[in-house]
C-alpha cells in the first residue's frame, strides 16, 4: 500500500525509524553517523507531529478524538528544533558553539522517553478513538501489523537508557 493510499504507512514508518535509529549501534563509525542523522531527522518530524497543530504539518489530532497529555509544548518544540537544526545541518554556525555535542546529547536523551510514550499512546488511542474518517485506513491488516510491531518496540524500549553516540 502506498503512502498516498494510507497516511498511517508514513506515520508508522516515522515511529519505527526513530525508535530503531535511537537504540541501534554499529561497529562502523560511518554507519553510526548515518544512524545519528536518521534519528535526528525522524525526531524533528515527530516533534512536529506531536506539537502544536499548524496547517503546514501533519498533526496527531487529525486522526484521534482525544488529546495526548504529554504532547510537545511550544517551548520544548522550539528548543528541540534549534538543537536538531544545528545537529543535522553540519554547516550551521550553531555546531561550532561551545558545548554543542553535550547539548545535543542531553536534548535527545531527555526527549526519548517522552517520544516513546507519545508514540505508544498515539497507537493505543488510534485503536480506541480513531476519527471516523480514518477508521477504515487504520483497521487495514497491514497497518494493524505495523502498529502492533510499534507497540511491541515501545514496550521493549521502555527501560532503555540511551548511550550518547555522536558523529565524529
Amino acid at each position: 500500500m502506498d503512502i498516498e493510499e494510507n497516511v498511517f504507512d508514513h506515520i508508522l514508518y516515522e515511529f519505527y525509524m526513530y525508535l530503531r535509529a535511537s537504540v541501534s549501534r554499529a561497529d562502523n563509525q560511518f554507519v553510526n553517523n548515518l544512524l545519528v542523522d536518521s534519528r535526528e531527522v525522524h525526531l524533528r518530524n515527530l516533534v512536529l507531529f506531536f506539537s502544536e497543530k499548524k496547517e503546514s504539518n501533519i498533526h496527531y489530532s487529525t486522526y484521534i478524538n482525544v488529546a495526548l497529555p504529554d504532547a510537545v509544548d511550544r517551548k520544548t518544540h522550539n528548543e528541540i528544533q534549534k538543537v536538531l537544526s544545528n545537529a543535522t545541518c553540519h554547516l550551521l554556525a550553531g555546531r561550532m558553539e561551545s558545548g554543542f555535542k553535550r547539548k545535543t546529547v542531553k536534548a535527545e536523551t531527555d526527549i526519548f522517553p517522552r517520544m516513546r510514550r507519545l508514540i505508544r499512546r498515539f497507537v493505543q488511542e488510534m485503536n480506541r478513538y480513531p476519527r471516523p474518517e480514518y477508521t477504515e485506513l487504520w483497521k487495514d491488516p497491514e497497518i494493524q501489523g505495523r502498529a502492533e510491531e510499534i507497540l511491541g518496540l515501545t514496550q521493549e524500549l521502555e527501560w532503555v537508557v540511551l548511550e550518547p553516540v555522536t558523529t565524529e
